[in-house]
């Protein structure tokens, strides 16, 4: 892990290469293409690994940088990283559109007098914490946390009101249930009371044919055979046909 990444033109690499000596010689370290870039690695993933690493991405800005994409695209991948970006300005001329988005407002370190000290700009990169966030994007991440803590509260909260309804619901099923099983306990009461009315209604049809046939049973208790053979003897209906027996 390294201190600063170096994003430069090729085309300025000399005067990359004293940038990095004078803040190496006050122990800073830093990360330069091609230098430390190993044989064999992917470029482009050695440059973003190597600018998420880093705690400050500072930009050689000059007429090369200014016209150089994979410079673009670096100083674009610095910000989204959000790690502090310092433009060292060793050409005085206007930003392209493309890295005036990334560099309007923040403060440029002049270098367009050449000079072989940058002792001060290293006490500065050593001073800062690690991986810090530059101020846009503090401002940015201080108004953006209460929205986050707010949807967390909110996402909370909605998901309380949706258990309360499922609970009722649950306790609702639960005073439906004996209500479901109600019906079989009818049914079972039902067939009892439909066994007793056949057996009263039985019992009532035995009681009113031994009513019809009281002669019968009473010759047949008093042992008198010959009324019994003539009930049996009579008109089908139980009623037997006059006997001279009688007169």
């Amino acid at each position: 892990m390294r201190d600063v990444f170096i994003s430069h033109s090729t085309k300025d690499k000399a005067t990359a290469d004293k940038i990095v000596a004078s803040l190496e010689q006050n122990e800073v370290t830093c990360w330069i293409a091609p230098r430390n870039i190993s044989a064999g690695v992917n470029y482009g993933a050695a440059i973003t690994r190597a600018i998420r690493d880093c705690k400050v991405l500072l930009l050689i800005y000059s007429e090369n940088s200014n016209a150089s994409e994979a410079v673009f695209r670096e100083v674009q991948k610095g910000f989204e990283e959000r790690r502090t970006l310092i433009p060292v300005r060793i050409d005085n001329i206007p930003a392209s559109d493309d890295l005036s988005f990334y560099l309007s407002g923040i403060q440029w370190v002049d270098a367009t007098r050449e000079q072989e000290d940058y002792a001060e700009l290293a006490q500065y990169i050593a001073s800062l914490p690690k991986n810090p966030l530059p101020e846009h994007h503090q401002k940015e991440k201080t108004s953006e946390e209460p929205t986050i803590v707010m949807a967390k509260s909110e996402g909370e909260t909605e998901e309380t009101t949706e258990e309360a309804p499922t609970a009722v619901t649950k306790e609702e099923n639960k005073k439906d249930k004996p209500a479901a099983t109600e019906k079989p306990k009818r049914k079972r009461r039902i067939l009892p009371r439909l066994v007793a009315c056949l057996l009263v209604a039985a019992v009532g049809v035995g009681v009113f044919v031994l009513h019809q046939h009281v002669d019968l049973i009473a010759a047949v208790q008093n042992r008198d055979f010959s009324e019994v053979a003539a009930f049996f003897n009579g008109n089908g209906n139980g009623n037997p046909e006059p006997s001279s027996t009688y007169y």
